[in-house]
């Protein structure tokens, strides 16, 4: 008998042809039985339960463009009753759907009164529920009990009319739209293609806190379900720092009276949306639930599979569709065992190791809660898994305690154990860089091609200058040189402070910040002229940050907080008079100052380089540049220089490597050792301007190179702290908001009180810049980082591109100004600022051209976007907001990309063309981003079987993606099947060409 498969079912097939070795969806079983156990009539009652449910009897063969069911009647499992095997390996055999009925069973003599049963099911046959059918029907069995017999088997209902689902289809559209894929911090970065060896991890929760859950059912009058998934997603806020999260859950799908009594794959998965936005108590956040969760049951007709497909989500194979977590709540206890007379049971680990998802908690309610924790073992530590689900636990207790507590409190007692106070050391000494810097050493100071000063001499300039200068804030607007340096201490030499000026940003930006900051004075290389600017408090610099409201905004930086970490730097870095110190920075990130500052303080000789600064690979080859014993490189262009490390000329006698302003990449620190050993230090240091250049450091080594490199711990007088929901701390390990405070905090936004008072703010009584930077604590247990920061990227839209820190708004407002353009959307793609626009009404949309002319007067170079895409309209999330996440790629521009032109390449252009009814498909072109999806890619691998004869095998489809990539792999499955042919072969089959 055959009958069509279940979309559930489909999904499943689909999986195991991408990989057949794959073994997430095995279940299986294993009990021990103490006692006189018939082992042969054991058997006998598995096969009677087999011949009972043809579910237990159904292969999944290939019948055109997808998979079929295939019911014997005949066919039972084969049962050995064997004295020794490995369980394991039962267990961890994968399965071919296609030849033969999913079903394997073994029952192992371990003793003269003592046997382990094994059985192993694919899910594609069966479900939870089923699984206790079956226990049932086998003990029953066993006992000689008559059973009702069947009405249906699983294939009738399967072979019966669909609901067509438009209603639902709607639903779930508008439901999952604009949905965030969630953000667990995790212990190594995510591969590329998804893994499934992991662990299963069992939690005794105790009967306290099952009490504590019925109490919180009783409060917000919940189901078990409902209130277990509140506290879930109340977790997962706490350590993603996320408030909208969606969690998966599995479903029965047995909707039918007659669905009941069967062996089969009934399950659904249906995706519930957590709102925790606005900080609700916990009894309103288990309202949201219950709400959510009864009308995602009433729309259920559709199955997961099919909305999946509908719903057209793009696959990304480092992830599952929808949802990467799981929650699964079972109102009894665990499975017990098989009740047989005279036979005690007990469950026996089987040794099965393959999850399905990142992480999901598998909840037991009755009498003891219990939890067990799957989760990936390439992305998370046994540790960590173990602190989530204690956390979980203290949620529940604090929450049954006072369920009107809002979840930053409840996170706020969670962490109370487990955070370290706000103090801060700060000092409040009146420091000043100027002070550090003995002027007296006739050594030199600076060089920068044939030209140097010494100490002494650099004295005497600086002097000259300052007194020309007025004090207040002065403007400097200077390529990097000697000048440049001198330039900058005039100013704090006569009693001001200095605004970098970026001598190749436009004139009219360049009066603005002029006039913003209330610069007294401009010194340019054509001299210095005074300003009639206004009063400005005495600081060492003010520095131009891009602003998200559309204006840059000015950061000052008071003389205390310079020295404060140019002390530290001197020290940390130990620098002394016999080092060459690059200047590579531009003065207009406060990276220049950490290059110029403490190698000054030090006594030490600063190498200005001539000529462009890309050009920093031929410097170094040269003989001043092979001198240089430290180097304080953007991460950004460092990563660059180490795609080849081998092709660069470091220097000789470089004894430290300090980066900064982006997450260094594990891969290019691994090329670095790999090419130039352990003996450079390598110094990891993160800090916005607003902090005073860098606020923590990390010494990496080679055992950095396998995770996500850390920033390290706060250095000198600063303090460093995550917060989360409600500014509360959250605990080691959970994700939020870094907050620093300190000696080196600026004193805020020139002329900006209400930024500043945004931004800057108070915790626990002690002044805190607020970064929008999200990053987590290490726990105090991870080896040498234990304690030490990572950073997990943006909060906020701030972007971070080739270590510049852009806000999407300013390059948007100057966007907006050009008559053609309506509306603009920025953000970064692959390394690029990219723009999504809408024209004006009216008008037709401006070419690139136009608007890279138009944005040469308003934004430096690295404010540009670097490509652009014309919409009709931009997509909106159902609060009304841009939906960024559905913005669609943007392309190279129009021109690039060549067609297809080997035979093979048309081959498959042809074969897309036809399934995916797209036409002038390039060779380049990506069967992705041009919509295709699982479903399809059967549709591909069955045309290019029909068309050309090959067997593709469905997992390609998911490797080589372009039509170049895919073509090249059919032309190499041809020529192995050419080569596999002996001469009598190759001779039919050129006889059979000819006759054609």
């Amino acid at each position: 008998m055959r009958a069509p498969v279940t979309p559930a079912q489909r999904r499943l097939w689909f999986l195991a042809q991408v990989d057949p070795g794959a073994l997430d969806w095995h279940i299986p079983l294993a009990y021990r039985l103490r006692g006189p156990l018939d082992a042969a009539a054991l058997a006998d009652a598995l096969r009677a339960v087999v011949a009972r449910h043809g579910a237990l009897r159904t292969r999944f063969p290939l019948d055109g463009a997808g998979p079929v069911q295939e019911v014997l009647p005949d066919w039972r499992p084969e049962v050995p009753i064997l004295d020794a095997g490995d369980i394991a390996a039962l267990a961890n055999t994968p399965f071919d759907l296609t030849a033969a009925p999913p079903v394997r069973a073994a029952i192992l003599r371990t003793a003269p009164d003592e046997h382990v049963f094994v059985l192993v099911l694919h899910h594609i046959v069966a479900d939870a529920w089923s699984l206790r059918l079956l226990r049932t029907e086998l003990a029953a069995i066993y006992a000689a009990l008559d059973l009702p017999p069947l009405a249906t088997q699983y294939a009738d209902l399967a072979a019966l009319p669909r609901p067509d689902g438009a209603a639902t289809l709607a639903y779930w559209t508008e439901q999952l739209a604009g949905a965030p894929v969630l953000e667990l911090p995790t212990d190594r970065p995510r591969p590329a293609h998804r893994g499934s060896e992991g662990s299963f991890d069992g939690f005794e929760l105790g009967p306290e806190r099952a009490a504590d859950l019925r109490t919180l059912a009783t409060a917000g009058r919940t189901t078990p379900f409902m209130t277990v998934m509140a506290a879930y997603l109340a977790l997962l806020g706490l350590t993603t720092g996320q408030d909208d999260i969606s969690v998966g859950s599995p479903v029965s799908g047995r909707d039918r009276t007659d669905a009941e009594p069967l062996i089969g794959y009934f399950l659904d998965t249906i995706v519930l949306r957590g709102d925790l936005a606005g900080d609700p108590t916990f009894r309103e956040l288990l309202a949201r639930v219950k709400a959510t969760a009864l009308e995602a049951y009433s729309h259920r007709e559709l199955p997961f599979e099919d909305l999946i497909a509908r719903l057209d989500v793009r696959r990304d194979p480092a992830r599952t569709p929808l949802f990467d977590t799981m929650l699964v709540v079972h109102s009894g206890s665990e499975d017990e065992g098989l009740s047989l007379p005279g036979i005690s049971s007990s469950y026996v680990d089987p040794g099965h190791r393959a999850v399905k998802f990142d992480l999901t908690f598998e909840c037991f309610t009755g009498p003891a809660f219990k939890v067990v924790a799957q989760y990936r073992r390439d992305l998370f530590d046994a540790d960590t898994v173990a602190v989530l689900v204690r956390r979980f636990g203290e949620l529940i207790r604090l929450a049954a305690n006072d369920p009107d507590a809002r979840l930053s409190e409840l996170y706020t007692g969670l962490a109370a154990a487990e955070q370290g106070s706000w103090d801060c050391s700060r000092s409040a000494a009146d420091r000043r860089v100027l002070n550090l810097i003995d002027f007296s050493s006739a050594s030199t100071a600076l060089v920068c091609g044939d030209a140097s000063l010494s100490y002494v001499e650099l004295d005497a300039r600086v002097r000259a200058m300052a007194a020309q200068l007025g004090g207040g804030l002065a403007g400097v607007r200077l390529a990097p040189g000697i000048d440049l340096v001198v330039a900058l201490l005039a100013t704090w030499r006569a009693g001001g402070g200095y605004l970098p000026l970026d001598p190749d940003a436009p004139a009219k930006r360049i009066g603005e910040q002029l006039a913003d900051s209330g610069a007294g004075a401009v010194i340019t290389a054509d001299g210095i002229e005074l300003l009639a600017g206004a009063h400005v408090p005495s600081i060492a610099y003010a520095m131009y940050t891009s602003g998200s409201t559309g204006r840059p905004k000015a950061v000052a930086v008071p003389h205390h907080a310079l020295a404060a970490r140019v002390e530290w730097m001197r020290e940390r870095y130990k620098l002394t008079p016999a080092d060459r110190v690059l200047q590579f920075a531009s003065p207009s990130f406060d990276t220049f100052g950490e290059e110029v500052y403490p190698c000054l303080a030090a006594g030490a000789t600063l190498v200005i380089p001539t000529g462009n600064r890309a050009e920093l690979p031929d410097f170094l080859a040269t003989p001043q540049g092979q001198g240089i014993t430290v180097l304080d490189l953007p991460t950004s262009y460092w990563h660059e220089l180490c795609a080849d490390p081998a092709a660069v000329a470091w220097p000789k006698d470089l004894r430290l490597l300090i980066l900064g302003g982006e997450q260094v990449r594990a891969d290019a620190l691994r090329r670095w050792f790999a090419h130039v050993g352990a003996g450079v230090e390598v110094l990891n240091t993160y800090g916005p301007t607003e902090a005073t250049i860098i606020a923590t450091a990390a010494h990496l080594t080679p055992a950095d190179t396998h995770g996500r490199p850390p920033i390290g711990h706060p250095i000198g007088d600063t303090c460093v702290h995550v917060i989360g929901l409600g500014s509360a701390p959250v605990p080691d390990g959970v994700a939020g908001e870094l907050v620093i405070g300190g000696a080196g905090l600026a004193d805020g936004y020139l002329g900006n009180p209400e930024l500043t008072a945004e931004r800057f703010v108070e915790l626990g009584g002690v002044r805190h810049y607020r970064t929008g930077d999200r990053a987590r604590r290490r726990t105090r247990h991870d080896g040498a980082f234990g304690g030490a920061f990572e950073f997990l990227g943006r909060i906020d839209e701030q972007l971070k591109v080739r270590g510049y820190r852009i806000e999407p708004g300013e390059v948007e407002a100057a966007l907006l100004t050009h008559p053609a353009i309506g509306h603009a959307v920025v953000s970064a793609d692959d390394g690029r600022l990219v723009a999504h626009l809408v024209a004006a009404p009216g008008t037709t949309a401006p070419t690139p051209g136009d608007i890279r002319a138009h944005l040469d007067d308003l934004l430096p170079t690295y404010l540009q976007p670097r490509a652009y895409a014309v919409l009709e309209r931009l997509p909106m999330t159902r609060n009304g907001k841009v939906d960024r996440a559905a913005l669609p790629p943007v392309a190279a521009e129009a021109g690039e990309g060549r067609p297809p032109e080997t035979d093979a390449e048309r081959l498959v252009a042809e074969v897309w063309r036809d399934v995916l009814g797209v036409t002038g498909i390039r060779a380049d072109d990506d069967f992705f981003d041009l919509g295709g999806h699982s479903l399809l890619a059967t549709r591909v691998v069955a045309r290019l079987r029909a068309g050309a004869g090959i067997e593709v095998p469905l997992r390609t489809i998911f490797t080589a993606t372009t039509v170049g990539l895919l073509a090249v792999a059919v032309e190499d499955l041809l020529l192995a099947e050419i080569e596999a042919l002996d001469d009598d072969e190759v001779r039919r089959l050129l006889a059979e060409e000819a006759g054609r």
